[in-house]
C-alpha cells in the first residue's frame, strides 16, 4: 500500500527502524569513499613547486592501504555506525512528519498520494530534526579521518577514538564545539534531502511499468532509484558539503559566527572555485552504490518488519495457549502414555481428575506445570511460524486466483492456508514436542520410585542427541504433520468460519469484540483436537517410546501395537482433558494474538 511507504510516508516506528537499518547499509557499502572525499576536501593545498598530497581519488585510496591495510579504509567507521541509527531513523521519521503537515495542509486522508512538490517539502523537512543528531558524529568522523593525513607526516594522533574525541571536544568548547558546523550541515541537507527524496520518488514513478504501483517494484529499480536519488542528493550538496568539512575541521577561533560565508571566501581566494568540489569523484563513485543499497536496506527492513509483527504476534498468542492450557495439556499426555494395567491391576489414573490429583499430591500445584520451560521456549518460533505459515498459504492462494492482498479469502482458501501452515510448524515443533513428551511421563517413572532420567529440558535434547542424533530428536514429525495438516484445517477455517458467523450484519470481521473473538477462537481449538486426537496419540506414543520400538515413521507399528492391545477406544486416550483444554487455551491464543496484533500495529509494526 502506498501509505505504508518510505516515499509516501510510514507509521513513525516502522520508519525510524527502516531507516536505520537503511542508514547502516549506507555506511557499511559507502564508509571507504566517504573516508577518500573528506581526506581530499581538506589536504592543505600544496605550496609552491609541491605536488599535492593526493594526486586524485585513487591515489588517495592507495596510500590509505599503503599505510594501513585495507581496514584503514574503514577508520572512522564507529563514529557513523554509532550514530546512523538515530541519524537515519530520524531522516525518515522527519520525512513522515514533513509528510503529515503537507497532508494536513491539503485536507489530505493518510491513504492520499503526495504530489511530487509535497514530497520535496517532506524531504526538505527531514533535514532539520536530522541535523540535530548528525552533527556531532559528522564532526568527530571528521575529524578521525583527517588525523592520520597528520599521523602520515610523522605527527602523534591527537584522539584515540571517538569517545576520546567527543570528550576532547567538549572540554575545549563545550556543546558548541561538538555542534560546530552544524548551520552548514543543515544548508547541505535541506535542498539535498529536497532532490533526495524527490529524486528517490520521481525515479521510482518513472521505472513502473504502466498500471502497477510503485510500492511494488522490484529490488533492481528499487536498487537504481535509490542509487539516482543518492547521486542528486550530492550533486546539489557537494559544495556545501566541502564548506561543512572545512569548518568541522579547522582549529577553534579560525571562522566568525557560524563560519559559512568565512570559510567560503577564504576558500574561493586560496584554492579558486574549483575547491568546492573538491571531493566530488569519490562523493560520485559513493553516491550510488551507498545509497542504493540504503533505499533497498529501508524497502527490505520494511517488509521484514512486517513479517516480524506476524511473528510476534502468533508467538504471543502460543504464550497465552501455553498458559492457559499446560496443566490439562500435561493430564492429556499422562493419560495417553500410561501403561496398560496388568490383569486384576487398576490402571495408574482412573479418570482425567483422578490425574490431576494424584500430580497435585505428589508435588503441589507447580507440578501441573512440569514441563513447562520446554513448550515455552519453543512457543515462540513455533507460533510465529504457525501463524507465518497461514500467511504464506494465504499468499500463495491469493497469487495463484490472482487476487490482491486486500481480497478477502474464502473459505476454501482458508483451509488451504490453514493446511499449508503445518508443513513449516512441524519442522520447528517437533524436537520440543518430544522434549515436551519425555519429561511429563518422567514423572509417571518417578512416582513409581524410579530415578529420574533427565535434569530438563536441555538435558534431555542432549541426552537424545547423543542416543540417536538429528533423527532422534525429530521422531515423530510425520505422526506430527499427520496430525497437524487435517488439525489445522479446521483450526484456521473453525475460527474463521465462527468470526463470520458472529458478524453482525453490516461490520467487518476484523472490528469483532474481545468475547466473540474468545468463542470463535476456542471452537476453533475444539474442531483442531476433535480431528487431531487419534493422530495425536499416536504421536506421544512414537515419541516416548525407546529407540527401536517402531520401524520407519512408526506410524503403522504404533497404531497396530496400540489397536491391538488396548483396542480403538485408546485412539481416544486424554480426549476428556484435551476437550477441557482446547476451548480456554486456543481462546486464549487468538485473544492474545489479536490483541497484540492490534497492538504492533499502534507502535507502527502494521500488517
Amino acid at each position: 500500500m502506498a501509505e505504508d511507504q518510505a516515499a509516501q510516508g510510514s507509521t513513525p516506528l516502522k520508519s525510524f527502524l527502516s531507516g536505520g537499518f537503511g542508514g547502516m547499509c549506507l555506511v557499511a557499502a559507502g564508509h571507504p569513499l566517504d573516508l577518500i572525499k573528506v581526506n581530499m576536501q581538506t589536504m592543505p593545498a600544496p605550496k609552491p613547486g609541491e605536488a599535492p598530497l593526493y594526486s586524485n581519488a585513487m591515489d588517495c585510496a592507495r596510500k590509505i592501504v599503503a599505510k594501513d591495510g585495507p581496514k584503514g579504509l574503514y577508520r572512522g567507521m564507529s563514529a557513523p555506525l554509532v550514530g546512523v541509527t538515530p541519524i537515519f531513523a530520524i531522516c525518515f521519521w522527519g520525512y513522515d512528519m514533513g509528510a503529515l503537515l503537507a497532508r494536513k495542509a491539503a485536507s489530505m486522508k493518510d491513504s492520499d498520494k503526495l504530489s511530487m512538490n509535497q514530497i520535496m517539502f517532506a524531504g526538505g523537512f527531514s533535514a532539520i530534526p536530522t541535523t540535530i543528531v548528525m552533527s556531532p558524529g559528522e564532526r568527530i568522523k571528521c575529524l578521525l579521518q583527517i588525523q592520520s593525513q597528520a599521523v602520515a607526516r610523522g605527527e602523534a594522533p591527537q584522539y584515540s577514538g571517538m569517545a576520546d574525541c567527543a570528550k576532547k571536544l567538549y572540554r575545549t568548547g563545550g556543546l558548541s564545539s561538538i555542534y560546530r558546523g552544524w548551520e552548514a550541515t543543515l544548508l547541505r541537507d535541506v535542498p539535498g534531502s529536497i532532490g533526495y527524496f524527490g529524486g528517490y520518488e520521481g525515479v521510482k514513478r518513472l521505472l513502473t511499468p504502466t498500471g502497477q504501483n510503485p510500492e511494488d517494484l522490484n529490488a533492481f529499480r528499487t536498487f537504481i532509484a535509490g542509487g539516482l536519488a543518492g547521486v542528486i542528493n550530492w550533486v546539489i550538496a557537494i559544495p556545501p558539503d566541502v564548506v561543512k568539512s572545512r569548518i568541522q575541521t579547522a582549529p577553534e577561533g579560525t571562522y566568525r559566527g557560524s563560519g559559512i560565508l568565512d570559510a567560503y571566501r577564504h576558500l574561493v581566494q586560496s584554492e579558486g572555485h574549483a575547491a568546492l568540489f573538491k571531493g566530488v569523484g569519490p562523493a560520485m563513485a559513493r553516491a550510488f552504490p551507498a545509497n542504493a543499497a540504503c533505499f533497498l536496506g529501508m524497502e527490505f527492513s520494511k517488509k521484514l518488519l512486517t513479517v516480524l509483527g506476524s511473528f510476534l504476534s502468533g508467538g504471543f498468542g502460543g504464550m497465552c495457549l501455553v498458559a492457559a492450557g499446560h496443566p490439562l495439556d500435561l493430564i492429556k499426555v499422562n493419560m495417553q502414555t500410561m501403561p496398560a494395567p496388568k490383569v486384576g491391576e487398576a490402571p495408574i489414573y482412573a479418570s482425567a481428575t483422578d490425574c490431576a490429583r494424584k500430580i497435585v499430591a505428589k508435588d503441589g500445584p507447580k507440578g501441573l506445570y512440569r514441563g513447562l520451560i520446554a513448550p515455552l521456549a519453543t512457543i515462540t518460533p513455533i507460533f510465529a511460524t504457525y501463524f507465518w505459515g497461514y500467511d504464506l498459504g494465504a499468499l500463495i492462494a491469493r497469487k495463484a486466483a490472482g487476487m490482491g492482498d486486500n481480497e478477502k479469502l474464502s473459505m476454501n482458501q482458508i483451509i488451504f492456508a490453514g493446511g499449508f501452515s503445518a508443513i513449516p510448524t512441524t519442522v520447528v515443533m517437533s524436537p520440543g514436542e518430544r522434549i515436551k513428551c519425555l519429561l511429563q511421563i518422567q514423572a509417571q517413572a518417578v512416582a513409581r520410585g524410579e530415578s529420574p532420567q533427565y535434569k530438563g529440558m536441555m538435558d534431555c535434547a542432549m541426552q537424545i542427541y547423543r542416543t540417536g542424533g538429528i533423527s532422534s530428536l525429530m521422531r515423530g514429525w510425520e505422526a506430527t504433520l499427520l496430525r497437524d495438516i487435517p488439525g489445522s484445517v479446521g483450526y484456521f477455517g473453525g475460527y474463521e468460519a465462527f468470526k463470520r458467523f458472529l458478524t453482525p450484519t453490516g461490520t467487518r470481521t476484523e472490528d469483532l469484540s474481545a468475547f466473540r473473538i474468545f468463542i470463535s477462537g476456542g471452537m476453533g481449538g475444539v474442531i483442531n483436537w476433535i480431528i487431531a486426537i487419534p493422530p495425536d496419540v499416536i504421536k506421544s506414543r512414537i515419541q516416548t517410546a525407546p529407540e527401536g520400538t517402531y520401524r520407519g515413521s512408526g506410524i503403522m507399528d504404533a497404531y497396530s501395537h496400540l489397536v491391538k492391545t488396548e483396542g480403538h477406544a485408546a485412539l481416544f486416550k486424554g480426549m476428556g482433558p484435551a476437550m477441557a483444554r482446547a476451548f480456554p487455551a486456543n481462546a486464549a491464543c487468538f485473544l492474545g494474538m489479536e490483541f497484540s496484533k492490534k497492538l504492533l500495529t499502534w507502535m507502527g509494526l502494521n500488517f
